[in-house]
This record gives structure tokens, sequence and C-alpha cells, in this order.
């Protein structure tokens, strides 16, 4: 009979149906797309910096050293930050995602993926001054574990080199460490360490007080073509980040005030 709904309901639900299928199609092709353009980068850093079990010796970091020696200043600027009665926001809320952190694990950004976040980068003049001009800059700012937190055995979803400068860490020494893969580094005051956020890591906060490090997130030194590529894909998988500043400056706002 005329109007009665067929097999696939009536017609309003078959366009539904077939604009879900397509927006499903649509998105399997972005994720291969991605997949694709994470395994070129790989294949790119892999020719010049093989991914190892082990972290990365942070003198090998041309940009490294400069960094460490600003630890006075970043260390007198975190205090100065912490003396404010700050309130610093939640990684999963600044991030967009949840990182899967069992405790209090906050953040303070100052630049990501091509943007400062104009705010805390002006509470923080010389921190924001020791990675200006870091090249293939991504990511710069603090994270906080606060005691008791434990992150759990994870990766990045691409090839990047962290750095990490504790900042402000507890004792005893050994308390605040970081596993990368079959490694176990411990972060104290002024000390940097590296590692590719590819590679398996897990952290712990096992003292009763808050760890304060730096961290740094650069794109790898690829030479020449190889370089270009690397940039390019780089910019296209931070898509999803480029919020992360909006955000870090709207979080900040709403738990600062600003004081």
């Amino acid at each position: 009979m005329a109007g009665e709904p067929g097999p696939w309901g009536r017609p309003g639900g078959i366009i539904r149906a077939v604009n879900a299928r397509r927006r499903q199609s649509a998105m399997e092709r972005i994720e291969n797309t991605l997949s694709k353009l994470v395994d070129l980068d790989r294949w790119l850093i892999d020719r010049h910096f093989p991914l190892t079990n082990r972290s990365i010796d942070p003198l090998s970091i041309p940009w490294a050293p400069q960094v460490a020696a600003r630890w006075p200043d970043i260390r007198r600027e975190l205090d100065q930050l912490l003396a404010t009665g700050i309130q610093m926001p939640d990684i999963n809320e600044v991030m967009g995602e949840e990182l899967g952190a069992e405790g209090p694990w906050t953040t303070y950004i100052l630049y990501s993926f091509g943007s400062w976040v104009e705010g805390n980068a002006a509470r923080c003049p010389a921190t924001a001054d020791a990675v200006r001009d870091i090249p293939g800059l991504e990511i710069a700012g603090f994270t906080v574990l606060d005691g008791g937190t434990h992150i759990p055995l994870h990766r990045g979803p691409f090839r990047a080199l962290r750095y990490q400068l504790g900042v402000k860490v507890p004792e005893p020494v050994g308390a605040c460490r970081l596993q990368v893969a079959d490694e176990v580094v411990v972060w104290e005051d002024g000390k940097s360490l590296a590692f590719d956020d590819a590679c398996e890591h897990e952290a712990w906060n096992d003292s009763d007080e808050a760890r304060y490090v730096f961290f740094v997130q650069t794109r790898w030194p690829l030479p020449g073509w190889e370089g270009v590529v690397h940039t390019g894909i780089h910019k296209v998988l931070s898509l999803a980040a480029r919020s992360v500043p909006a955000k870090a400056t709207e979080l900040d706002l709403a738990l600062n005030g600003w004081r």
C-alpha cells in the first residue's frame, strides 16, 4: 500500500541510513590516510633516528643544554606562579581527550603547535624565552603530577622528540620516575631527560608532594626534503590540537580569574 514503510522504514529513514554510511565511509578514509601518514613519518625518521628501547641522551640534543641552563629562571617563575595560589587545569580538559592517569595530572601550556598561550607565556617570560628559538617546536609548558599519581604504560600517536627538565621534584630521589621501554630514569631538580613519545613509557610520583616538570616537544631534525615532508605530516597530524591554546586560556581564566 502506498505510504507504508518498506524494509528500510520510511523514506526519511533510508536517507538517514545512506548519509550515515557516507559519513562512516568518509571517516574510514580519513583514518586510513592518517595511518599512512604516520607510517611514512616513522619511515623517514627511522632512516636517521632509529627507535630504541631506551631514553635519549639530552646532551645529543643541540638546544637542550641551553634550556637546562635556564633552570634557575624557570624555577623562579614557577615559584612565583605557585605563590599566587594558581590552579592549573586538568590535562584531559586542555588536550580534549582522556589520557588515563590514575590521580591528578595538570598542565600549564605556554606554546602549542604554532600558537603561544599569551597569558601563560606573559607570566613566565624567561621560561618562554628559553624555548622561543627551538627549531621544530611543537609544545612547551609545565606538567604536574600530584603525589600518588601514576600514568599507566602508553605511547604517543606518532614519533616526536620529548624533552623534560625537572623543575620542582620532591624527594626521595626515585620516587618520581619514568620508565621508557626497558629503562627507568628519574626526575631531579635541574636534571634533563629525553625520549621518543612513540616509545612506550610509564610515570610515577610515589611521594606525598606534587612533581613539576618543564617539557618540550619538537619534530625530529631531518635534512632536506625529508624534513619538509616530516614537517608537513606533523602539521596535518596536529590539526586536532589547534584548539589547545584557546582551551588553555579559557580554563585558566575560569580557574584563576586572573587572581
